[in-house]
């Protein structure tokens, strides 16, 4: 395991990323255990086979709906959707508050055990339904400190990246989010006490339009790699968000402090 360097930063900027859809595709694992949790399936039902008869059309909902998810009480909105009607980001969070909040957030609680036991009892088949998307190692060894803030749990967010020899230390991981704001405006303030710029990258447009609004001079960045929509294209345009490839992201990152 490679240890992200612990030291006092007067050079380089903060880095915070989000996880899923940034450094990692882990669609499968949370359709997986969405659809396990959902029917009351038992832990042993955590396998490939389990997660290839999940129906075709459901997969595809829950891929397209994917996009609109900022944290893990989300997934329980595709099992409540016929398809007929028009989704955008509004009509979506229009749909997950319209549901009983106790219904909610048994959900959610149901979710974060069943990962938490998938996790522990199925390591090795856990860490194959998560694909990096970026050169996390590569990242990690351009000089800026690096947060995730994330709606992943941050165990899970630990694991992974030990799972590709790395470790970042618990404070500098913020997970389970479900609005990044107070959080990123605490690490804005401690970017300025550290005489660092700060730059925020998200693949979730609303968590991007978001940091930006907040007016503390956080650098937001829109993933294009990640879970997006069409008319996540419409409001970056909106609000004139700076959308970044991987290599452009890199090429920001190397010249930047």
């Amino acid at each position: 395991m490679k240890p992200y360097p612990n030291r006092a930063w007067s050079e380089g900027m903060l880095l915070a990323l989000d996880f899923d859809g940034v450094v990692v595709d882990g669609l499968d694992e949370c359709l997986l255990v969405a659809w396990n949790v959902f029917h009351g399936r038992a832990i042993d039902d955590f396998n490939r086979d389990a997660l290839h008869a999940i129906p075709e059309e459901f997969r595809n909902k829950f891929r397209l709906l994917r996009s609109y998810v900022r944290h893990d009480g989300h997934f329980i909105v595709p099992f409540h959707d016929d398809g007929t009607a028009p989704v955008d980001s509004g009509s979506f969070s229009e749909r997950y508050a319209a549901m009983p909040s106790d219904f909610r957030n048994e959900f959610r609680q149901a979710f974060m055990a069943y990962r938490e036991a998938a996790r522990q009892l199925h390591p090795e088949f856990w860490a194959q339904l998560h694909t990096l998307l970026i050169d996390i190692e590569g990242l990690f060894s351009l000089g800026h400190e690096v947060k995730i803030v994330s709606g992943k749990d941050a165990q899970s967010i630990s694991a992974i990246l030990c799972q590709h020899g790395l470790h970042l230390a618990d404070s500098d991981i913020f997970g389970r989010m479900t609005d990044k704001r107070e959080v990123l405006t605490h690490l804005k303030d401690e970017a300025n006490r550290k005489g660092q710029n700060m730059t925020f990258v998200d693949d979730n447009i609303e968590n991007v339009i978001e940091a930006a609004q907040l007016e503390l001079g956080i650098n937001a960045l829109w993933a294009n790699w990640g879970y997006r929509s069409p008319d996540h294209q419409a409001m970056a345009s909106s609000y004139a968000v700076t959308e970044v490839t991987a290599d452009s992201l890199f090429d920001f990152l190397k010249t930047s402090g």
